[in-house]
């Protein structure tokens, strides 16, 4: 069989790919970790040094030129001819002896040449001393109208008011030739001097050899009038402008070689030195055409005129222009950074190799293209071939129409399958080890066992075109997509379906797995990207586009997604948040997309037959800015605004898709730098996202650490309002800001935390389980997306049924949608901990979630609290003893002794290791004062201190003791509810106990007053009797009517009113601790927890973040109580009044402004009358003195 030149398909041998075939195993790129201030300095840097400088001139510019070296800038003015270092800035002038009209550098730009079109004579002057060094003249003394000098400044060609043409050898400026005499008005000469091109009657170029003998080659008639013409530096083409287009002709015989259409005329243009990149000036723009290399042009948006001159330099350091409307003024850029995607001049690109080399398809056959350096290698002459795969280590496969070719690159040998169907594959894919192919048909998947060289096995897998084929599971799975709709995962040794994946709506295009991970990401043209855990037959989140999905790739280390759709867009997503990043354009439909194996380059097929491939700009090293539109410069000048917070611009939309690499820093990010709260408003109200940079930065976190609240309300509010779009892309509010805003008390944070842990829908989890099971059962893990599997063994999973209805239960699922440090004793989970505690907003502990992670961590640490009550207990035990039974003995003392001192050294090693919060907690100074007065009445009884003095000290050590206990009935919360309750009680009454001390010390004075002054006891025996009155313990046998009155009074006050009273108080406060008890409950719980997690001081530097997730047992009618319903009701009036005191506050400001203006409007109408009556007594009077004057009066 012919193969029509398969056979001779050659590809470089193994050890020119070896070093490049396993881009897993490459150990990772340190990277320096960098602030948010350093990468904000280096922005600033790029931003300026790409951004325009300006240069103000006195006079007006006429003709602008560059030296080669960039060292100084040549102008021609009315006046003078000037030169200016651009180093330093200095200038230097002279006044020639004419107005300049055209101005060239000569002899390596060592001389400046000038002249007037009205002049006989050209002037000289050396570059930089502008000392007048030569005059060139014709004896005939005609007149110069235009001239063109070589690149190397040696030739001139001038064109003569006579209609002569000559060629001048600035050398030697006597050595003067005729070219011919013609009436010609533009001309170009070449870079070697050899040829000269001129413009004849306004429509025709006329192409000359010049030289000793010069002639005509050739003529084109343009039909439309010249503005521009140029020789390539090359000497492959001239470029010549007319009204809508520049045409490139060949500099052989002026044959078209291509077009470049204009939208407008163009005003000047120049051609560079290297890579023969064509500039034109525009009414506003600059572009760049790097047409040898086939690139997309660059558009520099920067000016606001027509731009009459551009010079640059021969290292294309920096672009220098003058606008028409502003020639007073030197624009100065630095040469733009060109399109990063090139046109290749091929039919297809067929994909890449392991070493990144692109294969392309010719009408000729097939190259191989290396990017870095442009070199191809011709390595097939056969045409058809429709792709080219690596398989394994050491194999090729490379597919001719229906047949493939099998080649080994270790010894160039190969070998061709037959495939008798005589179908071409549609997709294809391989094993790791290359011992098996699989392809891809119109319904059918077939396996070739490539050792053998043989169809292996082969099934109807679809009802349609088979698009793409991929492996899972170290290689044991195939996972195949459909035009059909559908995803099928099968065991490749036999046939057999495992599971079909079902979601999509139209046709799947392309399949990508992630290697660390049960994913599988799935395209498709009902415009979503789904993301699937394959094992268990889930769909875990979609990405939504605007146009159908044609390519999807996933980058090697799995953070990011890269995605081509049919309206051009290649769209950059992040894997952790599943939001866009950034997009770039791309200039047509893309049909196939293509990455490299180390995600260095791109490429991508257009449905137009055009091909493309340039860097991928996730990899660059450099600084860069990349986005949608052609022009960085308006997003630049936008960006520098932001930066230096000044002239702020109007909100742009078309900004939030660009992105600053490396550092991933978005426009939202300076809008939250700079508090820029509208901008941020409008840039979230259609779509959440929060993209985190390089450094783990994000707009939340940076508005929480400039403490901007009204800009993270902004953002907060965004959340609440987009999350149910995606609400993956919470997974970017970091740990860090979610403690800075407990410790502020963020008023925003219950309804946070209800968003961060969200009940699951979907995941394939179950509804029901045994009733057997203990809920909730809670599981850490490394993956958002909650498992079953996590949850239940096989037997239990599902829901399963042991028989009877009754003996199941339902349950639902939980997850947190931020990974959380749950390593007890890290410092993460202390900080975390004590910002709960120290929260003003203390309606957090009635979230779920904070509930949840409390009781979590509760069940992990609270052994550690029973056995510390456990020995306190034994301790009370044993000093109890002590007291009863053995007060004198030494030996038993010990006992109690000894525990205290364990109970001591606890609290010793607790205050240690973390002082800050030992000493905040009131508690622990009861255990020191406990401790201390154990050791006093140790040293009192061993020193034998006095029995009442030893009787006092042991009387405090069991006081301080039974005080402490106390705090140990918070283990149980029953107990837990009653020390709550007594805290809350004594706090409330410490007023009314003031009060009521008061009263009886009062009354006990009184008392004593009334009785004569012989028969009067103590005040202490009248204060206790004025106490016990209060209980209800009197005796009115005896009493005067004044003792009577007193009596009476006192009975009304004391025990009448302030009982009354403080009932009243303790139903009070029973009720608020009845409606807080949700909080001090979980408040107690995070302080026994703090304590204990303050000890792990060998966890402290563990950073293990994970996911919280939780299975509960469903419960009829929900889970709010009437607390809860009060809480919601209370919030709400709090809310109606907090805005009901908002508007009255601003209508009294209001009131307060119409005063004020009323009142200046007053004094100006009272100011207004008292002028106008003034001015009317004054007429008055002159009326009666004109009267007077003729004689009559007036009444």
């Amino acid at each position: 069989m012919d193969f029509g030149g398969l056979k001779d398909f050659k590809i470089p041998l193994l050890n020119q790919f070896s070093e490049v075939i396993d881009f897993s195993k490459k150990e990772p790129v340190e990277q320096k970790i960098i602030t948010f201030d350093e990468a904000l300095e280096k922005v600033y840097d790029m931003v300026s040094s790409r951004l325009s400088t300006s240069m103000k001139i006195i006079e007006e510019i006429i003709i602008l030129k560059v030296t080669k070296d960039s060292k100084y800038l040549v102008m021609a003015t009315e006046k003078t001819l000037t030169i200016i270092n651009t180093d330093d800035k200095s200038k230097q002038s002279v006044e020639p002896e004419m107005v300049p009209r055209f101005l060239e550098l000569i002899l390596d730009d060592k001389y400046a040449i000038i002249g007037n079109n009205k002049g006989s004579e050209l002037l000289v002057y050396s570059i930089p001393e502008l000392e007048l060094t030569k005059r060139i003249k014709r004896e005939d003394k005609s007149i110069f109208t235009n001239i063109i000098v070589s690149y190397d400044g040696s030739t001139m060609i001038s064109l003569m008011k006579n209609s002569k043409i000559l060629l001048w050898d600035l050398e030697d400026p006597n050595n003067c030739n005729e070219i011919a005499t013609e009436k010609y008005t533009k001309v170009a000469i070449s870079y070697d001097s050899k040829q000269a091109m001129f413009v004849q009657r306004s429509k025709t170029i006329v192409l000359y050899q010049i030289g000793r003998v010069s002639k005509i080659l050739c003529e084109s008639d343009l039909g439309s009038l010249i503005g521009h013409l140029q020789f390539a530096p090359s000497g492959e083409f001239v470029a010549v402008s007319l009204n809508h287009a520049v045409r490139i002709k060949s500099s052989k015989d002026l044959l078209d070689l291509f077009i470049i259409p204009l939208d407008e005329p163009i005003t000047s243009m120049t051609i560079c030195e290297r890579d023969d990149i064509i500039v034109l000036g525009g009414r506003r723009d600059l572009t760049l055409h790097d047409h040898k290399n086939d690139r997309e042009p660059v558009h520099m948006k920067l000016h606001n005129s027509a731009i009459k001159c551009i010079a640059i330099d021969k290292h294309l350091k920096n672009i220098h222009t003058i606008e028409v409307d502003n020639t007073r003024t030197i624009s100065t850029v630095p040469f733009p950074q060109l399109n990063v995607y090139r046109k290749l001049k091929c039919l297809q690109i067929l994909g890449f190799s392991p070493q990144g080399k692109l294969f392309l398809k010719y009408r000729n056959g097939v190259k191989l293209l290396n990017l870095k350096n442009n070199q191809e290698d011709h390595i097939s002459t056969a045409e058809g071939i429709n792709n080219v795969l690596f398989a394994g280590p050491n194999k090729v496969i490379v597919c001719h129409l229906a047949n493939i070719m099998v080649i080994n690159m270790l010894n160039q040998s190969n070998n061709t399958i037959v495939d008798t169907d005589m179908e071409a594959p549609t997709s294809l894919t391989a094993n790791a080890s290359g011992t098996l192919l699989f392809s891809g048909y119109k319904k059918k998947i077939k396996v070739w066992d490539l050792e053998a060289i043989g169809l292996k096995t082969e099934w109807i897998g679809h009802d349609d075109v088979v698009t793409s084929l991929i492996l899972l599971k170290d290689d044991t799975i195939l996972a195949s997509a459909s035009y059909d709709n559908s995803i099928k995962l099968w065991d490749h040794l036999n046939g057999t379906l495992i599971k079909t994946l079902k979601g999509h709506t139209s046709q799947v295009h392309s399949l990508q797995a992630a290697k660390d991970a049960n994913l599988l990401i799935s395209s498709s043209s009902d415009k979503t990207i789904k993301i699937w855990n394959w094992d268990l037959a889930i769909l875990i989140g979609t990405l939504n586009d605007s146009s159908d999905i044609t390519g999807i790739h996933l980058t090697q280390d799995g953070k990011y997604l890269i995605s081509a759709s049919s309206s051009g867009n290649i769209t950059y997503w992040s894997m952790k948040t599943f939001s866009r990043i950034f997009y770039n354009k791309a200039p047509g439909k893309i049909v196939k997309l293509y990455v490299s194996p180390d995600d260095s380059y791109i490429g991508y097929n257009l449905a137009n037959g055009f091909c493309y491939a340039g860097d991928n700009p996730l990899v660059s090293k450099d600084i860069i800015v990349s986005g949608p539109s052609e022009s960085s410069y308006r997003y630049l000048h936008y960006l520098k605004c932001l930066i230096t917070y000044t002239n702020i611009p109007e909100y742009d939309l078309e900004f939030d898709d660009w992105v600053i690499l490396p550092y991933f820093l978005t426009v939202p990010h300076f809008y939250a730098m700079q508090d820029l709260r509208k901008h941020l408003k409008r840039s979230l109200a259609f779509e959440f996202r929060i993209t985190e940079t390089s450094f783990g930065a994000n707009i939340l976190s940076i508005a929480t650490e400039k403490e901007y609240r009204e800009c993270r309300n902004v953002i907060i509010k965004s959340v609440v309002r987009n999350y149910k779009g995606n609400p993956f892309a919470l997974a970017s509010i970091n740990k860090e800001v979610l403690v800075d805003m407990n410790n502020e008390g963020f008023r925003f944070l219950v309804k946070l935390y209800d968003l961060i842990f969200q009940r699951c829908q979907g995941y394939g989890l179950p509804s029901t389980c045994s009733d057997t099971v203990q809920t909730p059962l809670i599981y850490h893990s490394n993956e958002i997306i909650p498992y079953a599997s996590n949850f239940f063994p096989p037997a239990v999973e599902g829901g399963v049924t042991l028989g009877a209805a009754d003996q199941e239960k339902n349950i639902y699922f939980m997850h947190s949608l931020i990974p959380f440090n749950f390593t007890p004793g890290s410092q993460e989970s202390l900080d975390f901990i004590n910002s709960t505690l120290n929260s003003p907003n203390q309606d957090i502990f009635r979230t779920k979630f904070i509930q949840s992670i409390f009781k979590d961590k509760w069940n992990v640490i609270k052994w550690y609290m029973y056995m510390q009550g456990i020995l306190f207990i034994i301790y009370m035990i044993s000093l109890s003893l002590y007291v009863v039974f053995w007060q004198d003995s030494t030996i038993v003392l010990l006992v109690p002794f000894t525990l205290s001192g364990v109970l001591t050294t606890y609290e010793i090693y607790q205050a240690i290791s973390a002082p800050g919060y030992y000493f905040e907690d009131p508690w622990n100074y009861l255990d020191l004062m406990r401790a201390t007065s154990v050791i006093v009445y140790g040293i009192l009884f061993w020193t034998e201190a006095g029995d009442q003095t030893i009787a006092t000290s042991l009387m405090i050590v069991q006081l301080l003791s039974w005080m402490r206990g106390i705090t140990y009935f918070r283990l149980y919360p029953p107990t837990r509810y009653m020390i709550n309750l007594l805290i809350e009680v004594v706090h409330d009454m410490i007023s009314f106990l003031i009060l009521l001390f008061y009263s009886t010390f009062s009354f006990a004075f009184i008392q004593l007053l009334l009785d004569p002054p012989d028969s009067r006891a103590s005040l202490v025996n009248y204060f206790a009797g004025s106490y016990l009155l209060n209980l209800g313990e009197f005796d009115t046998e005896g009493l005067s009517v004044l003792k009577s009155v007193m009596f009476f009074i006192v009975s009304l006050i004391n025990i009448i009113v302030m009982m009354n009273l403080l009932v009243s108080i303790l139903g009070d406060t029973f009720d608020r601790v009845e409606e807080n008890l949700e909080i001090t409950d979980y408040k107690e719980l995070a302080e026994m927890i703090l304590e204990i997690e303050t000890l792990m001081v060998w966890n402290r530097n563990v950073k293990q973040n994970q996911y919280f997730q939780i299975c509960f047992e469903e419960t009829v009618g929900g889970e709010e109580n009437w607390t809860g319903s009060v809480r919601e009701l209370k919030v709400l009036i709090r809310n109606i009044k907090d805005a009901q005191l908002k508007s009255v506050a601003s209508n009294v400001e209001e009131n307060r402004n119409l005063k004020e203006h009323v009142g200046r409007a007053k004094k100006i109408f009272i100011d207004e009358a008292k002028a106008m009556k003034d001015m009317l007594d004054e007429m008055k009077k002159e009326q009666i003195e004109v009267a007077k004057s003729i004689g009559l009066e007036l009444n």
